[in-house]
C-alpha cells in the first residue's frame, strides 16, 4: 500500500523520475 500512495503523489513521482533519468544516464556512461 506504501507504493500506491508514492504513486498517487505528483511531487514524489517527479523526484523518481528524475532519480530514474540520472540512473539511466550513469549506465549509459559505464556501457
Amino acid at each position: 500500500m506504501a507504493g500506491y500512495a508514492v504513486m498517487s503523489d505528483p511531487k514524489t513521482m517527479r523526484r523518481m523520475e528524475k532519480k530514474a533519468k540520472a540512473m539511466k544516464r550513469k549506465v549509459a556512461h559505464m556501457l
